[in-house]
């Protein structure tokens, strides 16, 4: 297989770039700004107790000894 830049084989392959940008367009045209905050408001939200589990482990698995609770 040949590459050139963004032709492989003869057939062009879109970038990153662009693929990212028609990714959103759709999204523009797809969600309202509702959908757009609800999805922001979750992420953010997963994140946040995502690295509150992992801090809680740590936590937990910086205290025990010999798999017992410190309380």
């Amino acid at each position: 297989m040949q590459t050139n830049g963004t032709v492989i084989d003869g057939l062009r392959v879109p970038t990153f770039s662009e693929i990212w940008e028609a990714v959103k367009d759709w999204a523009n045209r797809s969600l309202t700004s509702e959908r757009k905050a609800e999805a922001a408001l979750t992420t953010g939200t997963l994140v946040l107790l995502g690295y509150v589990a992992f801090i809680l482990h740590r936590g937990l698995e910086n205290s025990t000894i010999v798999g017992t609770l410190p309380f």
